[in-house]
């Protein structure tokens, strides 16, 4: 059976190619077996693909949840984020028992959150998982991960419905840096990568649980633009009648809201959400009200203050 990672096709859609392989120089057929994009279907016989179907369940839409746990292993998400434009905004809580998260879209891992009580957290390498949880329920993590990482992992797929379990030979490699536990519940993670045209629709969200027993919650939220906020250039002078030509956006976190920038959360220049903003101090208008905000090198809110 074919697996979910990165592919190259001899034309612009699955539809309309004749194979799919391993490298950009089209040299190598991928593995026999079944590929999808969106929601065309094709098989792969001999190098060559098939006839195309059509499967409307073959991914996970996005604007639903998911809770479950489970043992040790590595839990892939394959989701459909549609069509739409901006940044498709992931929470998840994990509780005390700590995983590691990433996101593959577009051939690019995203690992870069904020937790709501805690603020930033990513690993070391933007391909690796980033690792959140409490310290109390740590188990080795960051040992194992500096001594070679973990051999023989159970990996499971998300089916629609529950995760089916499609193979006990998952590697997951890293260094101790990516572990970024916390003195405490870290609270609900944002994660996000920001989606500026139609296509590509497919996503893989990668939970790793470390440790013997894993559970979580996950809410996948469709790309919508953000709401733009009146901001200052940077070290502004007075608040009250500084001048705000900027327009930047917030991330929110879960329960909050765009548009109403929050401590711990993401705050960036454009409305998809690709670049942060620089580091410093900015005056804002949300609602008529004035406030001052401080924003760390990483693009994370940490001061938020009424003038």
């Amino acid at each position: 059976m074919a697996a979910f990672g990165n592919y190259f096709i001899d034309s612009t859609t699955l539809a309309l190619a004749t194979a799919v392989f391993t490298d950009n120089a089209l040299s190598n057929p991928a593995p026999d077996g079944f590929y999808s994009q969106g929601t065309v279907v094709r098989e792969q016989v001999n190098g060559l693909l098939t006839a195309v179907q059509t499967c409307p369940s073959c991914t996970f839409p996005c604007g639903q949840g998911i809770n479950t746990g489970g043992n040790q292993g590595i839990y892939d998400i394959n989701f459909s984020a549609g069509n739409s434009t901006g940044p498709v905004i992931i929470y998840v809580q994990v509780t005390a028992i700590p995983d590691g998260i990433r996101i593959l879209y577009n051939n690019t891992y995203y690992n870069e959150l904020t937790t709501i009580n805690f603020g930033y957290a990513a690993a070391q390498t933007a391909s690796n998982y980033t690792y959140i949880g409490n310290t109390g329920s740590d188990c080795n993590i960051a040992a194992t991960l500096n001594a070679g990482g973990y051999q023989n992992l159970s990996e499971l797929n998300w089916n629609g419905a529950s995760f089916d379990t499609v193979g006990t030979t998952g590697v997951v490699t890293g260094a101790g840096t990516d572990v970024q536990l916390t003195n405490g519940n870290p609270g609900w993670a944002t994660i996000y990568f920001p989606k500026t045209q139609q296509t590509p629709e497919d996503a893989l969200i990668q939970i790793f649980g470390p440790c013997n027993q894993t559970g979580w919650d996950i809410e996948i939220n469709c790309p919508v633009p953000l709401t733009g906020v009146p901001t200052s250039g940077l070290a502004p002078g007075p608040c009250l009648t500084e001048n705000l030509p900027n327009t930047y956006y917030n991330i929110p976190n879960k329960g909050g809201v765009a548009g109403n920038p929050q401590i711990n959360e993401f705050y960036v220049s454009d409305i998809n959400g690709v670049n942060k903003v620089i580091s410093g101090t900015y005056v804002i208008e949300v609602s008529g009200v004035r406030k001052e905000i401080v924003v760390d090198i990483n693009g994370v809110i940490t001061s938020v203050t009424t003038c």
